[in-house]
């Protein structure tokens, strides 16, 4: 009751405090999707095309006690999609299983690229295995399509934190001209993990650790090349 006269007898006070209140609750709405807007240009969300290498009849690089690269990169590439959906990024796998996605590897290779050309993803980081005819060629590198500055920047990222990873390996990406890279309409770079024609690198790959660290060192690298994009 003392509510009821307090407004009878204040009408003015009542007048003012309902303006007041339509004022409020005005700015209030119209700063929900201003703050969502921020939000999304403070963070880019990516959309990302993890390639695992090679895969059914085609088991790439084999190691001496007989590692298949196939199967590193399957694997190596299901953890870094699961990091990065982790991570609110958009992440999706060119091979979800041991299959290869055409008859032919220029085929196959094509095939990737088109899924992410249709996809019109931002960045395509195709994930392998090095092999080398000496064992005691070591370490990951990363490789970018030449005169592409994105990719580079893109792979010097990624390198970057592999190296940290495991201790050693390749201070700077490699330019080279590759049929993924080539024809990719996004930023696309090659990871080459590791040596897997090294005995002791081949046996590490076996290990589900050491996969765990190669896949959170490259997501770390795709979330700092996220980070260093200009915002607009």
């Amino acid at each position: 009751m003392r509510v009821v006269l307090w407004w009878a007898g204040s009408a003015k006070a009542a007048a003012r405090a309902v303006l007041f209140l339509s004022l409020s609750l005005a700015i209030a709405a119209a700063a929900i999707p201003l703050a969502s807007q921020l939000w999304s240009v403070a963070w880019p969300v990516l959309s990302i095309a993890i390639d695992a290498g090679h895969g059914g009849i085609d088991p790439g690089a084999i190691g001496p006690q007989g590692l298949k690269e196939k199967m590193v990169t399957l694997d190596v590439a299901r953890r870094v999609q699961s990091l990065l959906r982790a991570a609110g990024e958009q992440a999706f796998l060119t091979r979800t299983d041991d299959a290869r996605l055409d008859t032919s590897q220029a085929r196959d290779l094509r095939a990737r690229v088109r899924l992410a050309n249709d996809r019109q993803v931002d960045i395509l980081v195709s994930i392998h295995c090095n092999s080398f005819r000496s064992p005691a060629a070591k370490g990951p590198r990363t490789y970018y399509q030449p005169g592409s500055q994105d990719g580079q920047r893109l792979a010097k990222c990624i390198q970057d934190h592999l190296r940290a990873a495991v201790g050693y390996g390749a201070k700077e990406p490699t330019p080279e001209n590759h049929l993924i890279t080539r024809e990719s309409k996004m930023t696309a770079v090659i990871v080459e993990l590791a040596y897997i024609s090294n005995h002791d690198e081949e046996k590490l790959l076996r290990t589900p650790a050491f996969r765990k660290k190669l896949a959170e060192a490259v997501v770390q690298g795709i979330l700092e090349y996220r980070d260093s994009i200009p915002l607009n």
